[in-house]
């Protein structure tokens, strides 16, 4: 049996470069159905609503920090808990967390198919160096560059086969704790990627082995 968290701090960006001009008000559905929709039963042994919504007009540089530091602590918890975990996000956050690792801190993700993702496998480190060393992002994070003019809001956006990330200005500095993200093996699947100016798209290493490899991944969390 697994635990499902619907952390409030991964959400979309709560703005209006995504949302629109106007406040959205916040609309979620009750857990029990939320969790247990289409899962068979006693598939999962508990759920729970954690995190804030972050607040309205909200920036697309917050959000991302916001991001950040949100993946950051699940892997820093995932690393000293021994459990694997999943997150189900959107685009952009997905492009963030993966500038994150520093295997892609050089890359611009420029964006995410539907069902894009990367899987993270720590290399074994034995424990993380205290006290965690703080960088700027601006040489952690890749910038989520430009792709194709505006976004709409959230009922209206629709870019084909893959979701584009939110348009926006460069991102400003911001410290974060990057020890958590060190030492750490990453596939990619379904994510775009800018180099030497042509988009490549990222790759499983073992392509063979990605289904076996999702099915693995415990939901067992406890941060």
């Amino acid at each position: 049996k697994g635990r499902l968290l619907v952390d409030l701090s991964l959400g979309e960006v709560y703005g209006p470069s995504v949302m629109g001009g106007a406040r959205v008000p916040v609309a979620t559905r009750p857990l029990e159905e939320m969790a247990h929709e289409g899962l068979p039963h006693g598939t999962l042994r508990r759920a729970q609503v954690l995190g804030e919504w972050p607040s309205w007009p909200e920036d697309l540089q917050s959000a991302r920090g916001r991001y950040a530091a949100c993946f950051l602590r699940y892997l820093r918890g995932s690393y000293t808990t021994q459990w694997d975990f999943l997150l189900v996000t959107h685009a952009d956050c997905v492009a963030t967390a993966l500038t994150m690792m520093p295997s892609h801190a050089a890359q611009v993700v420029v964006g995410v198919e539907y069902g894009g993702m990367f899987l993270a496998r720590s290399r074994g480190r034995s424990r993380f160096a205290p006290p965690a060393r703080l960088v700027q992002a601006q040489h952690l994070l890749a910038w989520v560059m430009r792709c194709g003019g505006g976004r709409a809001p959230a009922a209206e956006r629709a870019f084909g086969d893959k979701d584009r990330v939110v348009d926006g200005p460069e991102l400003k500095v911001l410290n974060v704790h990057a020890a958590a993200s060190d030492g750490w093996e990453v596939q990619l699947h379904g994510i775009l990627l800018k180099s030497t100016g042509v988009e490549q798209p990222g790759t499983d290493e073992a392509v063979g082995r990605k289904e076996s490899q999702i099915k693995r991944l415990s939901t067992s969390w406890s941060f």
